[in-house]
């Protein structure tokens, strides 16, 4: 869980579905943790996120669950159930903003960590502008490389993480239990097993 002591800790907010989270979300939070010499990073799972609503997602509870699972023996990387105690839609904008002021965050000790992928819809996003006046914007190169940001925001508020890419993505763990494949080497053994246990995508 999140430590209640976060003031003056240099924090990165890793948001996201995570259906499931796999070691490329894992590895790229531990990557960033060390590159930018954060004190913690919080994964911080979507209730239903407002892109989405239309579209069936995992239980929160399931996959908060696997992100525990998935973090249970790192340091200083946890997750918080903050988004699922609201229990409806929520924005990235409102959670970011209950995260600095409840625990007296700077811009300078907050970086959000969004994918590449991502950037373009970024200005469509609510209040999107609050996270940039609130957060420094912590972009992750996939493998399609990084986009021409300046086109949608300003580049001299964005930072770029060098971490590598695993070629894994949650859609594609999806597609290989619906085809009886191993995910063994894409997830958390205590995450596969969770899965397998409780039947989940199958």
């Amino acid at each position: 869980m999140v430590t209640d002591k976060l003031e003056h800790k240099r924090i990165g907010l890793f948001g996201g579905s995570f259906d499931p989270v796999h070691n490329g979300h894992i590895y790229c939070a531990q990557y960033i943790l060390n590159e930018y010499n954060l004190s913690e990073v919080i994964f911080i799972p979507v209730y239903i996120a407002p892109h989405k609503q239309d579209q069936t997602i995992t239980s929160f509870n399931d996959r908060f669950n696997m992100l525990n699972l998935a973090v249970e023996k790192l340091q200083n990387i946890t997750v918080s159930d903050y988004e699922g105690q609201l229990k409806r839609v929520s924005y990235t904008a409102d959670t970011v903003k209950m995260f600095v002021h409840k625990y007296a965050l700077k811009r300078s000790n907050v970086f959000f960590i969004i994918g590449n992928d991502l950037i373009e819809s970024f200005t469509q996003w609510k209040d999107y502008r609050t996270i940039l006046n609130l957060t420094s914007l912590m972009v992750i190169e996939r493998k399609s490389g990084i986009k021409n940001i300046s086109k949608f925001i300003d580049d001299d508020v964005i930072l770029y993480s060098k971490s590598p890419m695993i070629d894994v993505s949650s859609t594609k763990i999806r597609h290989a239990i619906a085809n009886n494949k191993s995910i063994n080497e894409y997830v958390n053994p205590m995450v596969a097993n969770y899965i397998k246990v409780n039947k989940i995508y199958g």
